[in-house]
């Protein structure tokens, strides 16, 4: 995202350049023309880009920063991009009702995960498509595992970036589907 885009106080990568190959990759993987949710936007360093080529783009933010980068990112898009973006503030628990509307969903949760109540979600509606950026591995295989092991959602693509070079923290990219 460009620095003009990305408000005082909200959280940025430390690692831009490797992070917008993973937000390259999490944006590739959503199909065309989809509905997206996104929970956990932040900046909307994944889901502004897909505005060009998908039905609509729903991000979510609680951070006033990140809504403010959000507000500040959408209105830099073309016209007929803006019309497919909506704002959704708040927790990412609260939209859990809107999993059924979306073909493709986007989280980037903090360190802590999804939290139960999202979890739970996924795991009663799961998506046809979760595309899942994690800075969290405990919490990561703690979700996923349950998905997995209840077969309601299976992996279909893993990689690890390493946005703090010189330490053991990864960050994992996984796409899953609905089987």
């Amino acid at each position: 995202m460009k620095a003009d885009l990305q408000p005082p106080g909200a959280f940025g990568q430390s690692n831009a350049e490797l992070f917008e190959i993973l937000a390259s990759r999490a944006r590739a993987a959503v199909p065309e023309a989809a509905r997206v949710l996104e929970l956990f936007a932040g900046t909307g360093a994944i889901g502004l880009g897909l505005l060009g080529r998908t039905q609509s783009v729903a991000l979510n933010e609680i951070s006033a920063h990140g809504l403010r980068g959000l507000e500040l990112g959408i209105a830099a898009r073309p016209a007929t991009e803006r019309s497919r973006a909506e704002i959704l503030p708040g927790d990412a628990a609260d939209f859990a009702d809107r999993l059924g509307s979306a073909d493709s969903l986007i989280v980037d949760p903090p360190r802590r995960g999804l939290g139960p109540a999202l979890v739970d979600a996924i795991l009663a509606q799961p998506p046809a498509q979760l595309v899942y950026a994690s800075c969290g591995l405990d919490a990561f295989l703690r979700e996923t595992s349950r998905w997995l092991d209840a077969g309601v959602l299976e992996l279909r693509r893993l990689e690890c970036f390493a946005l703090f070079p010189y330490s053991e923290h990864v960050e994992t990219l996984a796409v899953f589907a609905h089987p």
